[in-house]
């Protein structure tokens, strides 16, 4: 059984067409065929797959030219071969100049099949090649989408320190393509840890990226390949705990001295002076009552700023009656020594954990004394509300306000927004110098936390 062929006859004669079959099945095919003889019939006859089209030149309706340029027209790369009787050698090399793959006179047809072979295979070659083409192409997109869609930057250096090529991430860094990346000449080559590198960004901010650099091609020449990783936000992040743990030192060592002030100044005070009056109504039995009850208001007196100070160190009122009482609490004192009045606006909390509860009480602790000493106000607004298994806290005033650079060095938001990180959550700070200052904290709620009253103080 002879190899399968899919061959498309373009000849008029019916005997011709006969003759070429014979001649095929003589070099061992199998042909499956079609005669047309005419443009409409070959153009649809094209709508099939075919190995081979065979086409006579001369044909009473329809030549061998008009044949290729029905087949060139379909865009088909299908080996396109003439067989005539008798055309001239001028004629001939015009049709291959045309596209004809060849040309095989009627009286030498065993020459067909070793044609039709040899541009089957250049035809597999073709094939071959553009399989081969489509995958480069594919891969190169991909390849493309890689570097444009990476996060990191990647710039390509000429051995002079030109820059070549830089992608989107290194763009943002630097600016838009062109300008160059200043600084990364002279980068090592090669190393196992990338070096951090402290850059001026396309629109003058400071940055600072992990750089690795590589010597590779580019386009047939030697170049270097330099990434670049984005580590601003975590190296400002590193700076801010910095200067926050500094600042917690800070600010155990001036509660120490607070708290050892007080002891000393007013509690020793106190103490000592029920002591000597105690020891005069040891010693005069006529005044002892009178004393004593004066050894008892000093008493009462010590009573008082001990609460004080306790209530300032941690109010125990957050453990016994919850979140609500304890801020209540805290804004009637706040009124009481600032003049500032709070609004206050809640939603029905749900039980809050007593890390939570800590949290928002010094958060609001926290905004409302920054409201005192800068915003230059007498009322400030406190709402507290649920939100998307989150409860949400914001502090507002229309005083002062300040600039973003107040907001970044701060340490009081700085405070701020490490607690409420701490707890997963997340502060934002919204200011501008007149138009007043938004605090607002975003704390999520533990899965298991049920929605309850927590307060007994206004409940309704």
């Amino acid at each position: 059984m002879g190899t399968p062929l899919r061959v498309l006859i373009v000849e008029d004669s019916e005997d011709d067409a006969l003759l070429l079959l014979r001649e095929l099945r003589r070099g061992g095919y199998a042909p499956l065929h079609e005669r047309v003889c005419t443009a409409a019939s070959m153009a649809a006859a094209l709508e099939r797959d075919w190995d081979v089209v065979v086409s006579d030149f001369n044909m009473p309706d329809f030549d061998g030219p008009a044949a290729l340029k029905v087949l060139q027209r379909k865009g088909l790369d299908v080996p396109f071969i003439l067989v005539s009787g008798k055309i001239g050698e001028e004629v001939a090399v015009s049709a291959m100049k045309a596209g004809a793959s060849d040309f095989v006179p009627k009286d030498n047809l065993r020459r067909l099949v070793p044609v039709i072979e040899r541009e089957l295979r250049d035809a597999e070659n073709r094939r071959q090649r553009r399989l081969a083409e489509d995958r480069l192409r594919s891969s190169e997109r991909s390849l493309r989408n890689v570097v444009t869609n990476n996060a990191d930057g990647m710039v390509i250096l000429d051995k002079q320190g030109k820059t070549l090529f830089m992608n989107p991430a290194a763009e943002a860094l630097f600016g838009r393509q062109g300008t160059g990346a200043p600084g990364l000449f002279g980068v090592p080559i090669g190393a196992r840890n990338p070096i951090e590198l402290d850059i001026v960004t396309g629109n003058g901010e400071r940055a600072w990226a992990e750089v690795r650099a590589a010597a590779t091609e580019w386009e047939g020449e030697p170049v270097y390949l330099v990434t670049l990783r984005d580590v601003t936000e975590r190296k400002r992040a590193e700076e801010e705990r910095r200067h926050l743990t500094r600042r917690l030192v800070e600010v155990q060592e001036e509660e120490r001295r607070s708290i050892a002030r007080e002891l000393h100044d007013q509690t020793g005070q106190l103490l000592t002076g029920i002591r000597m009056l105690l020891d005069r109504a040891s010693r005069s039995p006529d005044t002892c009552l009178h004393l004593i009850g004066e050894a008892q208001t000093v008493a009462a007196e010590l009573i008082d700023q001990v609460r004080h100070m306790s209530f300032q160190l941690r109010p125990s009122t957050l453990d016994d009656l919850g979140l609500v009482p304890t801020l209540l609490m805290h804004f009637e004192r706040f009124a009481k020594q600032t003049q500032v009045q709070v609004d206050f606006q809640r939603d029905q909390l749900p039980y809050l954990p007593a890390d939570i509860s800590t949290a928002i009480y010094r958060i609001v602790q926290e905004a409302l004394t920054n409201v005192a000493r800068h915003a230059g106000v007498r009322r400030a607004t406190v709402c507290i509300w649920n939100h998307n298994e989150a409860v949400c806290v914001e502090v507002s005033d229309r005083g002062n306000g300040f600039s973003e650079g107040g907001v970044r060095s701060s340490n009081g938001l700085s405070g701020m927004r490490e607690r409420a990180r701490l707890l997963g959550g997340k502060l934002t700070v919204e200011s501008a110098p007149g138009a007043g200052t938004r605090v607002c904290a975003e704390i999520p709620l533990p899965k298991a936390t049920q929605l309850r009253a927590e307060d007994s103080v206004g409940s309704e």
